[in-house]
């Protein structure tokens, strides 16, 4: 009886000798893990790692991308259907636009504003000498020149007609007057124009001219103009010097 008794004593007592110590066996813990492994630490603001746990940098689940607060899904930037409904209007100014200009070799426009970008001003015309001959035998006041059409249209005509006043200023000592020319077409007055001449208004060295430019409109395709130059002086009364013609055809 005695061995018996000390054999199931013995038998007892195997399982709980024999259980391995999971805070003592080292070689425990490195072949199954178990409790002892050490928790990692929490990073600032997130949740704290789970034991045994995943070894993952920020401490978040990869599969639960609110954990940071941000509840929106930034979605794939790789997706084609996410990249196709995007609205042009939305890009940066540089996504719709070539290389600046200085890659290209090119000058910058000039800014608004600039002296660089300002068109320059037209260089005044070389004065010419006048297209009339004044000579001793020329009289100021005379019929010394013609009648010239310059232009025509449908059913007008521009006459010119250049009338002396003086060949120097020393000749001119008479007071002042108005230089009148008519203008008929067909024997109809159509128009008149008028020069006031004055002392001021006379070149000491050179010849001052009149020279009357008008329009007359016509009725016939070929025809002639005709210029009745007269003066008039402070009295009203019209003095006639001279006419002169000029023929047009349409």
């Amino acid at each position: 009886m005695f061995p018996l008794a000390f054999l199931a004593v013995l038998l007892a007592g195997a399982p709980a000798s024999a259980a391995p110590d999971d805070e003592s066996d080292p070689d425990f813990d490195e072949d199954f893990g178990g409790p002892s492994t050490p928790k990692k630490p929490a990073p600032k603001g997130g949740k704290p790692a789970p034991a045994g746990g995943l070894d993952d940098d920020d401490g978040e689940d990869p599969a639960e991308p609110g954990l940071d607060g941000d509840d929106e899904d930034p979605g794939d930037p790789g997706d084609p259907e996410d990249s196709a409904d995007e609205d042009p209007d939305d890009l940066g100014p540089d996504d719709d636009e070539g290389p600046p200009d200085d890659d290209l070799g090119l000058d910058p426009a000039p800014k608004k504003g600039s002296a660089a970008g300002a068109p320059k001003p037209p260089e005044p015309a070389k004065a010419g000498k006048l297209k009339v001959a004044v000579s001793d035998k020329t009289l100021p006041l005379g019929d010394n020149f013609p009648a010239e059409i310059i232009a025509a249209d449908a059913d007008t005509v521009v006459v010119e007609l250049p009338v002396l006043v003086a060949r120097k200023g020393a000749e001119h000592k008479s007071e002042d007057f108005w230089l009148v020319a008519e203008v008929l077409v067909g024997g109809r007055k159509v128009g008149e124009a008028r020069h006031q001449v004055t002392k001021a208004g006379v070149a000491d060295l050179s010849p001052t001219l009149v020279w009357f430019k008008v329009q007359a409109p016509v009725m016939e395709a070929e025809g002639a103009v005709e210029l009745r130059v007269s003066r008039v002086g402070k009295d009203g009364a019209a003095k006639p010097l001279f006419s002169r013609s000029a023929k047009y055809k349409l």
